[in-house]
Parts: structure tokens; sequence; C-alpha cells
């Protein structure tokens, strides 16, 4: 309790100097949709396992971590250009193409739509680097 009370005085202590110095409405706005996104950013990373005994964000760490999921993303790419997966860009392209035509309460957000197309192009991408570094001398 005393972790989301520090959540709520630092909210507070922002939101106060944002009054203080005279700043718009826009951006009080602004300062809390970043202050909501981080914090639900940072309880998604702990809910995924992240190792913190804080309840308030810890921006470095939340860097680090990002960092790391994109040199896994990475890492599964490369995987995934091995010859016995070359059917994979196909397959997610296909998917997206698939969960497009659902529509209404079954759609699912556009962002996981276009997660699968950009997968299927980072692998594709991915395999023509391979590729080309692997025929160079």
């Amino acid at each position: 309790m005393a972790e989301q009370d520090s959540w709520q005085s630092l909210e507070f202590e922002v939101m106060s100097s944002l009054d203080n110095a005279n700043i718009p409405t826009e951006g009080h706005k602004l300062a809390e949709d970043a202050l909501t996104f981080t914090k639900s950013l940072w309880n998604l990373m702990k809910d995924q396992g992240l190792q913190s005994d804080s309840d308030i964000p810890d921006i470095q760490l939340m860097e680090k971590v990002i960092d790391r999921i994109y040199g896994e993303l990475g890492a599964a790419s490369l995987m995934f250009t091995d010859e016995s997966f070359k059917g994979l860009p196909a397959l997610f392209k296909g998917t997206a193409h698939r969960l497009s035509l659902h529509t209404g309460e079954d759609a699912p957000p556009p962002e996981i739509i276009e997660g699968f197309r950009d997968f299927a192009i980072r692998l594709e991408n991915t395999s023509k680097l391979k590729t080309s570094l692997l025929s160079k001398p």
C-alpha cells in the first residue's frame, strides 16, 4: 500500500508542478497520459515476470527490458530464417489476413494484425540479409 501511496504522491507532484508552471490544459493531459502509460507498461512488465519489489516504474530498467525484448526478437528472426521455416512469412501474412476478416466484438486490435504482417516482413528481410552476409567472401 505504501508503494501505491508513493505512486500517487509522484503523480500529484508532477501534476502540481505543471500547475505551478502555467502549463496549458493540453500539457496536463499529455503528462497524465504519459504517467498512465508508464505505469501500465510497468505493471505489464511485472505481470510478465520482471523482478522488482517496487510498484513505482523504473524507467532505466524498463529501457533495458525493451532492449532485451528487441534482441530476443532479432534472435528469433534469425533462427526462423533457417530453411525449415521458410514458409513462416506466408503463414504470418495469411494469419494477418484471416484476422482482418473478423469484425465487431470478435475483431482483434489492428496492432495485433499489423504485428503479424510486420513479423513476416522482418523474417523476409532478415533472410535476405543473412543470405547476403553468407555469400560475401
